[in-house]
């Protein structure tokens, strides 16, 4: 029996490591959460590279859209400067945001960086960010709608309305801009 021992060590450690490498292949990894996502394990750093913006005149057909990348098809509207195109938003996983100028800052008084936070709604369909307005001290808040969150594109939509008066008639108008980031 003393002669066996070490094959039935040999054959029981041998066993153990087979039943722990099953038990191992048996858990699935769990999928990113959606903070994970956006912010990954501390922080995620996004580019934002095209912006496409639809007007809508609720009281009639006329659709009018516009790419705020290309300035040749923003002609109603600004289009997005060379200066806001190499910004780099940073979401970090403590639920702060920084705003980085990038290379080109618009104006050379502008920080470099700005801080905000940032949130999910309950089923984290919608992403809010607030900031405090340096001059206000009011704190702003954008909400946008998340299209689509993956490990490397961020697709979100922001929807406002703006009500005037045109020759005694009020009417609203429909203003969708859609962002695309992509993760650096």
């Amino acid at each position: 029996m003393k002669k066996n021992a070490p094959y039935f060590s040999l054959v029981f450690l041998a066993s153990l490591i087979v039943l722990s490498a099953c038990q191992n292949k048996d858990k699935d990894p769990q999928p990113p959460t959606r903070a994970e996502l956006l912010a990954g394990n501390f922080n995620k750093k996004w580019k934002n590279t095209a912006a496409t913006l639809v007007l809508k005149n609720t009281s009639s057909p006329i659709i009018y859209t516009a790419d705020l990348f290309n300035p040749a098809d923003s002609l109603m509207t600004k289009p997005f400067l060379s200066c806001q195109k190499d910004n780099i938003l940073v979401f970090f996983s403590d639920k702060k945001y920084l705003l980085d100028e990038g290379t080109i800052k618009c104006n050379a008084s502008n920080p470099q960086t700005s801080e905000a936070t940032w949130d999910f709604n309950s089923d984290k369909t919608i992403l809010t960010i607030s900031v405090v307005d340096p001059i206000s001290k009011k704190v702003l808040t954008t909400e946008s709608t998340i299209k689509e969150i993956s490990t490397t594109t961020l697709k979100l939509e922001n929807i406002t309305f703006d009500t005037y008066t045109y020759n005694g008639r009020i009417d609203t108008i429909k203003t969708t801009i859609n962002y695309t980031l992509v993760a650096q």
